[in-house]
Parts: C-alpha cells; sequence; structure tokens
C-alpha cells in the first residue's frame, strides 16, 4: 500500500528519456554497457572477475569482485538518483541485474547455500544525519528478498568512525584514510562465501580494507564483491 501510495504521489520516470512508470525504460536498458570481466586491483583480464593473485605483490585478502556495468552516464544517474534522491524502489531493478551476475557466475552459483551477503557499512552519523539510510545495505536486502531462502543478508561490518570523502584522494591517500575504520562485529561461518554488495567501486581501497577486516575474524572464508559500476 505504501508503495502504490508513493508511486502516486512521485510517479516515476525514466532516468535517461523520461518515459512515465520506469526508472529505466526496456529501451533505455538495452543501451546499458556490461563490465569487461576484469580483476579489480590489477584491471587485467580475469575470468569471472576473479583476483589476479599471480600479478600482485603481495596476496590479496580479496577473491573477486563482479562489477555490472561501465561507469557511462546513464547508470551514474540512476545510482545518484538511488543514492541522493531517496529513489528507493531503483534498487530493485539493480537488485535483479546483481542477481543474474549470482546464478551466472560458478562459484556463486553452486555454492549459494554456504553464500552469505553483507554491504558496506556507513557512519551513524552520516546513515541517520545526513542521508537517513545506505544505498548498500538496500541493494543486499533486496537481493536477498528476492532470492528467498536461497541466501541470507546479515551486517558483518561495522563502520568504527567517520572518514574524510574518498572523492579526489589517490590510492595511497584512500589507504590511509580508511586504515583500522571498520571492524567485525560477527564473524561468518568456516569456509563460507561473504558477498559485499556496493553501488560503485573506484580505486578498490574500501574493498580491500574491508576484506581484509573480514579475514582477520575469519581466515578460512572467501570474501567478493558485487557492485553496479566502476568508476576509472
Amino acid at each position: 500500500m505504501l508503495s502504490l501510495l508513493r508511486t502516486i504521489l512521485f510517479p516515476r520516470s525514466c532516468v535517461w528519456c523520461g518515459m512515465s512508470w520506469h526508472y529505466l525504460c526496456g529501451s533505455c536498458k538495452k543501451l546499458l554497457h556490461p563490465h569487461p570481466e576484469l580483476c579489480p586491483l590489477t584491471h587485467q583480464a580475469s575470468e569471472w572477475y576473479a583476483t589476479r593473485q599471480d600479478l600482485l605483490l603481495t596476496p590479496s585478502a580479496l577473491d573477486g569482485c563482479i562489477v555490472l556495468f561501465r561507469f557511462d552516464k546513464m547508470i551514474r544517474k540512476l545510482i545518484r538518483n538511488l543514492k541522493y534522491y531517496h529513489r528507493h524502489d531503483i534498487a530493485d531493478f539493480l537488485s535483479e541485474r546483481m542477481i543474474f551476475a549470482f546464478q551466472s557466475h560458478p562459484v556463486l552459483s553452486s555454492h549459494s547455500a554456504s553464500i552469505l551477503i553483507t554491504w558496506v557499512p556507513s557512519h551513524r552519523w552520516r546513515r541517520y544525519m545526513v542521508k537517513w539510510y545506505n544505498q548498500s545495505f538496500l541493494l543486499a536486502r533486496t537481493m536477498a528478498h528476492l532470492l528467498w531462502d536461497t541466501i541470507h543478508y546479515h551486517q558483518l561490518i561495522r563502520k568504527t568512525r567517520h572518514t574524510s570523502s574518498q572523492v579526489g584522494l589517490n590510492r595511497e591517500a584512500r589507504k590511509k584514510n580508511l586504515s583500522g575504520a571498520f571492524e567485525c562485529i560477527a564473524t561468518p561461518p568456516p569456509w563460507s562465501i561473504v558477498v559485499i554488495v556496493d553501488d560503485v567501486l573506484t580505486t578498490g581501497s574500501t574493498l580491500v580494507e574491508i576484506a581484509h577486516t573480514i579475514k582477520q575474524s575469519q581466515p578460512d572464508c572467501q570474501v567478493r564483491w558485487c557492485c553496479i559500476a566502476r568508476n576509472g
């Protein structure tokens, strides 16, 4: 009922062409560009978005990162509406696309019973006083609901302090800004696959720091990422 009332008072329209009743109409969906299968850290070709540990000087706690789309103008506008303008229903479409990626991924599709979905946390000051919600949580929750009982979602990570905006920072500055900013509040089961949901991947500093934090709590698990687009 609440969803119907919100649709009537604030009707949907395609963010790209303006067609009514859809945040992204069928024709515009066809214009989205899938992101190539690359390693999230080395940017080298990698099947199923796995981390190329063989190309790193030191092993990474991150096992892989699925990126759905290129960060073009259309997807950028869609994410901005979800992230800053309270268009929560956009999470439905984006979560459906994430589920398609899950179902076609050989590791995730064959280990669905051991998958735990979580999300990138935001500091409570930003969540409650600035935005009122966390878009990554909306995506994770919607994914879990659409998948019914096959996959569960749970908060594993808490942000312990407010960090400066990552916008405009280089890789080293981002890493320093995030160092020690997260802690595990729950330990995933051994041999499970933790999938962290987020909207946009930039340098990878956040995902590496969170993956490291999770594996300090549970070394015997995989940590993978799933995001809508990559900027950079």
